[in-house]
This record gives C-alpha cells, sequence and structure tokens, in this order.
C-alpha cells in the first residue's frame, strides 16, 4: 500500500513511539513516505535540575544529561527505520 503524504507519529516520551510502531514507520518509509516522529515529553536538553528517581538511578547527574541521551537513542533508532526525529 502506497501512503501519500507526511504521516507524522506522535509520541508522548521517548522510545515510546519507535517501541509502539518502529515497524509500520519502517515500511511506511520503505515504500517512499516521509515519516517524522513528533515526541511531545522530550526533556530540556539543557536543564541543570539534578535528577532523582528512575533517571539518577540510570546515572544521569542532571535532567540535561538524560534528555540529551534519550535524544541520541531516539536519533539513533529513527535512523535505523528511515524516520525524522523532532522533540518538544
Amino acid at each position: 500500500m502506497q501512503l501519500a503524504g507526511p504521516i507524522v507519529v506522535v509520541s508522548p516520551h521517548s522510545d515510546d513511539g519507535v517501541l509502539s510502531l518502529g515497524a509500520a514507520m519502517a515500511r511506511w518509509a520503505r515504500t517512499g513516505a516521509h515519516v517524522e516522529l513528533l515526541t511531545v515529553l522530550a526533556l530540556d536538553p539543557a536543564s541543570t535540575t539534578p535528577t532523582e528517581g528512575w533517571d539518577r538511578r540510570a546515572g544521569f547527574a542532571t535532567e540535561g544529561d538524560a534528555a540529551r541521551a534519550r535524544r541520541e537513542e531516539d536519533r539513533r533508532a529513527c535512523a535505523v527505520l528511515g524516520v525524522t526525529p523532532h522533540w518538544l
């Protein structure tokens, strides 16, 4: 099936879109569709706020550290899928 126009997948958090719809996004991209992944709650990469909870246990000192690492993971996953990432 050939899809017309750009496709935007809206993801609430980093990795949700790739984990939930990665196979579909890759298929759409392979058929020639321009696929974009928009992550709504992608954190602030410039934040110097100390982390708590999950991010602290994962080894991130600041929320910005966590945001930058998650965006890089997202960027790499999207490159494999042929998808363009965007973060709010």
